[in-house]
């Protein structure tokens, strides 16, 4: 067996989907073992990328990933769990269901993306759909956190350039980012079915 290989069921799925890619390193039996841990963790193989001829592949970055799952996202909680504490006295039911709701969502979806679950791969974009969102209909307010009045005109244009802000900067980079990213989630795994000739 290939000496820089010796266990495809402790790997991450990013390095096993690397692994994958560059089989022709591998020995055979090297090769059959990571082939047979592509299937059980349910990745279809059609959906992996080959590598690129003219390069030698390389496992891809997670940086941004990370900086979303172990960053951005307790931040979101924790300013759920801020609004919900801060509110307890003036929050309507539908406001601190919402806080609560968002904190649960949030755990929820940190385990899913550790496991590199696929469920978590859907409800991430729920996350990444809602911020984009709240830029395309900011809340104008003065010093006093009061409505900002303010003419069409003017309302439309800062409307539009959040807008632009957010759906440029924003949704369209983490759009490609983790469609590129799809094929290290995986399927619930399935029991295997027993059989009469199980060795116990």
């Amino acid at each position: 067996m290939d000496q820089t290989l010796t266990n495809p069921s402790d790997l991450k799925p990013e390095d096993l989907i690397w692994w994958y890619q560059n089989r022709a390193l591998l020995s055979a039996e090297a090769r059959g073992m990571v082939e047979k841990e592509i299937d059980r963790r349910g990745i279809a193989r059609e959906s992996i990328p080959e590598p690129v001829a003219t390069a030698p592949a390389r496992p891809m970055p997670m940086t941004w990933f990370n900086v979303w799952r172990w960053g951005v996202l307790p931040l979101i909680a924790l300013n759920a769990v801020t609004d919900l504490l801060a509110g307890l006295g003036g929050f309507t039911d539908t406001e601190r269901l919402f806080s609560a709701g968002t904190i649960i969502a949030v755990v929820i979806l940190m385990v899913l993306l550790e496991k590199r679950h696929l469920y978590g791969w859907w409800l991430n974009w729920v996350f990444i759909f809602a911020i984009a969102l709240s830029g395309l209909f900011p809340n104008i307010v003065d010093e006093n956190d009061q409505p900002l009045e303010m003419d069409f005109a003017t309302s439309a244009t800062i409307r539009a350039f959040w807008a632009l802000v957010f759906l440029v900067g924003w949704l369209w980079p983490n759009w490609v980012y983790f469609k590129k990213r799809r094929h290290i989630f995986t399927e619930p795994e399935q029991a295997e079915p027993e059989t009469m000739n199980d060795e116990r």
